[in-house]
């Protein structure tokens, strides 16, 4: 029947269960089942409504079918019971008169245009090509089996809050006559608090306002894709708002997949399975395969992750944040892996080589932004790999049990993984190193925080770059910084890494004339790991090469662009040599740092050489550094380059402090105007002359001492660490007096002893020969001991007796005189070198 009824005779054409003269039919007025019973299925088809229909309260013992039904006013199933499936396809409430009255049926009454406020289905609820001109209510329903909405349009909100749904749950695009038709909802779907046993697939649907699933129970999975219908054109999910999914549930994965949503995602306090959110991966996506989700912002705070969290080809434009982080997964816990890329990102199942158009090195996640990580807990790796951020990284007191990322093509080459699992991008990379080109993946971002970060893995910044302006660094922002201060890495951190030797011969096919590729975090500002805990750290000072011009300036040099390691605990640390004049980091600040083993890829003709340099570019000159480094080499058994940097110590040591004085010091003139004024008076000069030879003497004291502190303490004891060279000047004086005075009886008289004992005793002995001389020069010259052997002779001390040098008379000096400046001169030598030569001796057995 196609004719015109009204609400009487219509509800009578069902009471007789006659539903074949009522499709396709026109009914006037209010339809009204309210609190009623319906003992039977109710199958009105296609059927025209020009006033309100309303179900509310009412019991329908089976199955509801609307299909194709067109309501001119209102639908209400509010509280309505219906034992069976609810087919809503192809319906149309187009909820005209939304305002005043239309005939006897008042709009403001019933207030929605779709009100399926407490429904209960116990079968399946079917939404296909729903279209609702106003506001549609589900909220607090409960459907026992599936619901699907499929290319559903809702004018105004969708409100869904409360809604239980006992198997899965579709909010979908659909397919008809070749054609795909999005899901959509002018204003805001609100699915708060909603309960669903099953799955959760948005796909391909368009929301104006806000998606809302705030505090949802998800026993599935939960998926927000595109809708990919074969031989149509993919339709993407967009979101105009904001998406809440804060304090849910989802027992299952959580996957995004080419997703745009304008606002934020809002994931805090989430506890969800593995999360994806990437690009489609379909290649019947066209477009949308290879694009990643496009976000206002994510903020995951507080976050349980029971996986991995994936997050590829992410492009977040920081729009609505209000000044927040535009990612934030701060204090959040992630059992699995984090990863803004990966190698694999577009291998299907199974693959070793991707499409050669879906190149993972040219991809990368986009962030206008900070990215916030602080105390995040990792399970696994923290892969921040070609990451672009336009903002900073923050990974303050975060742990991370695998490794944290920033992988360079020299990291992929080194990797068996690379190779064995990606072919494809392994053999790019080595062409571009064969080539000697810098090949990707690079990660640009505008500053790295990783205080107190503990990680029980690797860290692996030879990818990262900084940026930041020249004004931006001398300003202090922060921008173009790594501040890293207190972090704990187990294993190796990376800021310089080249491809090991025997890796590179396997690469190069043995041609070891082809230097191996290296590559080198890119640092303009200034790096601090000081108090730092690290196993294995390896740096170059590529990005350090500010020298200081000015003592005064070195603070502030140091810490605008200086290698901070003040304080740190390095088992090794390896610094790579650069070629340039600086071959370290400069300025580089060690104060107090502990390392077990320095390398500097030294060698024997340049150990020294390097060492000295790498001190000489901490612009502070620090005791401790020097002591540590001079005590690795001596573990290694490097003696003499060890006494070579003590030796460095104690000079720049010296001239650190005459540096801050510009007059000589009280003592400096004292040891020199002292001795010019006696020798002045001695000569009986004039005052004056006395007076200028001493004002002469204390401008000149400073360059005296200096040369005389050269010339005992540097160059003859090295500081302590030459005893040998004034054992050297004791036995040569010992040898010259024995051969050229002791040997000569003319230098010898009897001791007052023996003239005591034999008064017409001779003046000579008259047998002297080598041990009667070995006697007296033992006296002389080896003061420390009485050997008690000739003691009738000595140092001839009369008056008139001249000493002989070399058979060679020398008027004015009386032996006694030479032999008392020998004993004076070895009362000097002697301590000193007994000291230092009993101290390397014990070194040396211990």
């Amino acid at each position: 029947m196609t004719g015109e009824m009204d609400a009487r005779d219509f509800k009578e054409f069902i009471r007789l269960g006659q539903f074949e003269k009522i499709e396709r039919a026109r009914v006037t007025g209010e339809v009204s089942f309210r609190g009623e019973e319906i003992p039977r299925n109710l199958r009105l088809l296609y059927v025209t409504f020009l006033g309100p229909v309303d179900f509310g309260d009412a019991r329908i013992s089976g199955s509801l079918d609307l299909t194709g039904c067109w309501f001119g006013r209102t639908l209400s199933l509010s509280n309505a019971m219906i034992d069976g499936e609810l087919i809503l396809d192809d319906v149309v409430v187009e909820s005209t008169a939304q305002n005043g009255k239309a005939g006897d049926y008042d709009r403001a009454v019933v207030g929605t245009a779709l009100d399926a406020s407490g429904l209960r289905v116990t079968g399946r609820l079917s939404g296909a090509f729903l279209s609702v001109v106003g506001f549609a209510d589900f909220s607090h329903a409960r459907i026992d089996a599936n619901a699907a909405f499929l290319a559903f349009e809702i004018r105004r909100s969708f409100a869904m809050s409360g809604l239980t749904v006992g198997g899965d749950l579709h909010l979908t695009a659909g397919y008809r006559s070749g054609a795909t038709t999005k899901g959509f909802v002018a204003g805001n779907l609100d699915a708060a608090n909603v309960s669903v046993r099953g799955n959760v697939f948005i796909a391909g649907v368009h929301i104006n306002g806000n998606l809302n699933l705030w505090s949802a129970d998800i026993s599935g999975n939960f998926w927000l894709t595109p809708a990919v219908f074969k031989g149509s054109e993919a339709v993407a999910s967009v979101v105009r708002g904001d998406m809440h999914l804060g304090a849910s549930t989802v027992r299952g994965h959580v996957q995004f997949e080419s997703v745009q949503i304008d606002g934020v995602l809002k994931l805090y306090s989430v506890d969800i399975g593995p999360l994806r959110i990437k690009h489609a991966n379909d290649a019947d996506a066209g477009p949308l395969g290879r694009r990643g989700c496009r976000l206002g912002g994510m903020w995951a705070l507080g976050a349980r992750i029971r996986g991995d969290a994936l997050l590829y080809n992410l492009e977040v434009s920081g729009f609505g944040v209000g000044g927040e982080r535009a990612v934030d997964l701060s204090q959040a816990t992630i059992e699995g892996n984090l990863r803004l890329w990966a190698p694999g990102q577009f291998l299907e199942e199974g693959m070793r080589v991707t499409n050669g158009a879906d190149m993972p090195e040219d991809r990368q996640s986009l962030i206008v932004g900070d990215i916030d990580l602080s105390g995040c807990s990792i399970g696994g790796d923290c892969n921040l790999t070609n990451l672009q951020v336009d903002g900073a990284v923050l990974l303050d007191d975060a742990e991370v049990t695998g490794d944290v990322l920033f992988q360079s093509a020299v990291s992929l080459l080194d990797s068996l993984q690379t190779q064995e699992r990606h072919r494809d991008l392994y053999n790019r990379l080595v062409q571009h190193a064969l080539e000697d080109r810098t090949g990707k993946p690079m990660a640009r971002v505008r500053r790295l925080s990783m205080v107190m970060l503990r990680c029980h893995n690797d860290v692996d910044l030879s990818g990262l770059t900084l940026r930041a302006t020249e004004a931006e660094v001398r300003s202090h922002s922060g921008y173009g910084t790594i501040d890293a201060h207190d972090i704990t890495v187990a294993g190796h951190l990376w800021q310089y890494r080249t491809v090991g030797h025997q890796r590179w011969q396997q690469i190069a096919g043995g041609d070891v004339g082809i230097r191996p590729p290296n590559s080198d975090a890119q640092i303009p500002g200034s790096a601090d790991f000081s108090g730092s805990k690290v196993w294995h750290m390896c740096l170059s000072g590529a990005s350090f090469q500010t020298p200081v011009t000015r003592r005064e300036d070195a603070e502030t040099v140091e810490r605008e662009r200086g290698l901070i390691l003040a304080g740190a605990k390095i088992n090794e640390l390896e610094i790579t040599p650069l070629s340039s004049r600086h071959i370290f980091p400069i300025p580089i600040n060690l104060a107090d740092t502990a390392v077990t083993l320095w390398n500097l890829h030294d060698a024997d003709d340049n150990r020294f050489t390097r060492y000295k340099s790498l001190l000489e570019s901490d612009a502070t000159f620090r005791r401790s550094t020097y002591l540590a480094a001079e005590s690795s080499l001596r573990n290694r058994g490097h003696e003499a380059e060890a006494d070579a940097i003590y030796r460095e110590m104690v000079r720049r040591g010296h001239r650190e402090r005459v540096r801050r004085r510009f007059w000589p010091s009280l003592l400096e003139i004292t040891m020199v105007g002292v001795p010019a004024m006696l020798i002045s008076m001695t000569l009986q000069l004039d005052l004056l002359v006395i007076l200028a030879t001493i004002l002469i003497a204390a401008l000149l004291s400073r360059p005296l001492v200096a040369f005389v502190r050269w010339l005992l303490w540097d160059w003859l004891l090295g500081f302590g660490t030459r005893p040998i060279r004034i054992g050297v000047v004791i036995l040569i004086f010992l040898i010259i007096s024995f051969a050229a005075v002791y040997l000569d009886s003319r230098n010898i008289g009897p001791t007052i002893g023996a003239e005591v004992a034999t008064p017409d005793s001779p003046s000579y002995p008259q047998r002297w020969d080598l041990w009667d001389g070995a006697a007296i020069t033992l006296r002389v010259h080896v003061p420390l001991a009485n050997w008690g052997v000739r003691d009738d002779w000595q140092l001839a001390d009369a008056p008139e007796r001249s000493l002989y040098f070399a058979q060679t008379r020398v008027e004015g000096v009386r032996p006694e005189d030479y032999g008392m400046l020998m004993m004076i001169l070895n009362f000097l030598a002697w301590p000193p070198f007994l000291a230092f030569a009993l101290r390397r001796a014990f070194r040396f057995a211990s």
